[in-house]
């Protein structure tokens, strides 16, 4: 698998499973990118904008991994097994704090840049798909990451002193 962003797939999937967990692993970068970004901004608007995405990534890993255990039957009985046997505290995790050394607007044309590859390998997603339910599910997180686009960018055209061309901080 080859990858442009750290974790994005840019091959075709094998199967309708292969197809989601490509979402899901796409997901998860972009949830470490989040909170590699928060750990490193002391910037309020930034944080706040980086956290709303981060909640609404987490949502989109939830709806790519139910829908696999919906469809792969291996992976629900292992599912299964593991909620049985693992109970992990919720919010046990430490906070990791990263060095400052890239600038918070660099991060934001990344985030911008990851979100438009995963709205491309989505939009792909969605053209090899004809189940219903997974149709609107890729539907709704191409929507958000379109969102997200749209937020980063409001950021950038906040923050950064370069113009963007024709595009221009709207009232």
């Amino acid at each position: 698998m080859s990858y442009t962003t750290n974790g994005i797939p840019q091959k075709l999937p094998l199967n309708m499973c292969s197809l989601l967990r490509e979402g899901l692993v796409g997901e998860i970068v972009a949830i470490d990118a989040y909170e590699r970004h928060m750990a490193q901004s002391a910037n309020a608007e930034f944080n706040r904008v980086w956290s709303y995405i981060l909640k609404r990534e987490k949502i989109h890993y939830g709806i790519f991994l139910d829908l696999i255990r919906e469809y792969d039957p291996v992976e629900y009985e292992e599912y299964l097994s593991v909620k049985e046997k693992l109970h992990v505290k919720k919010g046990s995790a430490k906070k990791c704090i990263l060095r400052q050394d890239d600038s918070l607007l660099n991060m934001i044309r990344e985030d911008i840049k990851g979100e438009c590859e995963a709205i491309l390998l989505y939009e792909k997603h969605l053209s090899m798909v004809n189940i219903p339910k997974v149709r609107k599910a890729l539907e709704g997180v191409i929507r958000d990451e379109k969102r997200h686009v749209e937020m980063l960018t409001l950021l950038l055209l906040n923050y950064d002193k370069d113009s963007y061309g024709p595009i221009s901080v709207k009232g």
